[in-house]
């Protein structure tokens, strides 16, 4: 999924800002610490959301007159299309 977003950012042309760059060092970390922050960040986020959805779903889906199989099968999808909205979400943000 993070393929076509890192090949829009590989075969975008450089500009003059990045080119009067300095060189990156070679001990330098690949992931800086405001990228750890992002993860971090999104990471708990998206954990409570869809926890939030997997001990309580039933309720806020308003599905307590469904079956349990029934209810918990509509949950289920729905935790899954939460999950690919927040990664669908993360991507378009970076591109």
């Amino acid at each position: 999924m993070d393929t076509l977003g890192a090949l829009a950012l590989a075969t975008e042309p450089p500009t003059d800002n990045l080119m009067k760059r300095n060189p990156v060092g070679r001990r330098e970390p690949l992931v800086t610490n405001i990228m750890w922050r992002n993860l971090f960040v999104q990471a708990l986020y998206q954990v409570a959301i869809l926890l939030i959805f997997d001990f309580d779903g039933v309720r806020i889906l308003r599905l307590q007159n469904e079956s349990r199989s029934n209810a918990e099968k509509v949950t289920n999808t729905f935790i899954f299309n939460t999950f690919v909205f927040c990664q669908w979400s993360i991507c378009s943000s970076i591109i």
